[in-house]
């Protein structure tokens, strides 16, 4: 789950306790690792934060050396 740069941290929290909330029902694990494949995981809004800058850091050059660009 993404939220817009420069929102609130009341807002973050929020959000991620109601997030959090739902991937702990089992029903939702369930479906989200058995049908979709997914491994469901969460976790500090800061620990995402970092996640996303690792990978960024890590693919960022890969994608721009083949010239990936997202669609329109």
């Amino acid at each position: 789950m993404l939220a817009p740069a420069g929102t609130p941290a009341a807002v973050v929290a929020a959000a991620n306790a109601a997030f959090a909330a739902m991937v702990a029902m089992p029903d939702v694990r369930a479906r989200r690792e058995t049908t979709q494949g997914a491994v469901v995981v969460g976790g500090p809004p800061e620990a995402f934060g970092r996640f996303i800058a690792d990978e960024s850091a890590q693919w960022g050059p890969v994608v721009r050396a083949a010239g990936i660009r997202a669609a329109n």
